[in-house]
Formats: structure tokens, sequence, C-alpha cells
């Protein structure tokens, strides 16, 4: 039980302090641009073909350094399939930087080149999916003084994005293809 209190704290320090701008230098959220429908059509394939869920699994680590069932209201109504694991002798490591190793769907080549022109590195890559009326528990995710967020939107639905920033709600909608920069360091959810 202390190793894994010492985990978690060093996890909550990793995720607050880094050498890039902090949450208040930057905005909530801004579209950044649009990967094509073909590579929407894969993301959307990878989904469907692969209903498990990696949220909790042993290749996904850092999923099991929060209640994930609380902070994603998990309860079989949310998942995640990951696009790129964690260096094979890292897997119990809560650095995000090390889930660099991408999986060979069909198709992911086409989607990492597209990505590759808004953004000059990717980590953690995953694919999520929402059931119809469900919603995540507001949760703060790591400062963009670390590590930034970024979102592609795959199915036109009535998501919106909620981020609570000093008190202030602000929310937007995307949608199939876009691109946009989350500032999850702002306390966020996402309603279905």
């Amino acid at each position: 039980m202390a190793n894994e209190l010492r985990l978690i704290r060093k996890t909550k320090r990793l995720r607050v302090g880094g050498s890039g701008p902090k949450r208040s230098e930057l905005k909530t959220f801004q579209k950044i641009g649009e990967v094509s429908p073909l590579a929407v059509d894969v993301l959307n394939r990878i989904l469907d073909e692969n209903q498990g869920n990696d949220l909790g699994g042993d290749g996904y680590s850092i999923s099991k350094q929060c209640n994930f069932e609380a902070v994603f209201n998990a309860n079989n109504l949310y998942r995640q399939i990951l696009l790129q694991k964690c260096i094979a002798d890292h897997s119990h490591s809560v650095d995000e930087y090390l889930y660099d190793q991408w999986r060979t769907f069909e198709g992911l080549d086409r989607v990492k080149l597209e990505i590759s022109k808004f953004v000059l590195e990717v980590f953690r890559m995953r694919l999520s999916e929402m059931k119809k009326g469900h919603s995540l528990n507001w949760h703060i995710d790591t400062d963009p003084s670390v590590i930034c967020r970024a979102q592609i939107c795959l199915k036109a639905n009535n998501d919106v994005f909620e981020f609570n920033r000093r008190g202030s709600v602000e929310f937007f909608k995307m949608k199939p293809g876009e691109i946009f920069f989350v500032n999850t360091g702002w306390s966020h959810r996402v309603v279905n």
C-alpha cells in the first residue's frame, strides 16, 4: 500500500510541472486541423474490430494509477483501445512518453502520416468510445507544460467537451475529422 501511494504521488508530480507553457498561458481548446475521411474510416474500423477495453489492462499501467472507473464513469459505457503500447521493459511506468510503440493495425500508417502534419510526436494515442447518454466525470489530466493533448473526432454525434476554467464553463463540439488541441490541465469532462 505504501508503494502504491508513493507511485500515485510521483504520478501527480510528473503531471503538473514541465518546461512548456502552463495551462493558464494557453487557450482552453483550439482547432489545429483535419484528417481525411479515409483516416477517420481507418480509426473507426479499428475501434469496431477491436471490441475489448485496454483500460485497467496489464499493458496500460497509466490507467491503473487512478480510479479509472470513477474518473471515466466507466461501468461498460466507456472504453479505450491503445494504438501505442509502452516499451516492454517499462510496462509498469507512468511516463506517457514511453507509450510510443505503434501497434500494427491495417491502415494506421496512413493515419500516422496525416497526424504528423499537425503534431511533431505522438505518445499514448488511443481510441475512446462512449455510449450514448454517457458522460465522463470532471477530472484534470496532465498540465500542458508537461505534455499536450489533441483530440480527433471520429463520429458525428452530440458529444460536448466541457472545461471549467476558474469557475467559467467553456464548451465545444467537434465534427468528424477535426483535430483540436485540448487543455486538459483544466477540469474537464465529455458529455454524450
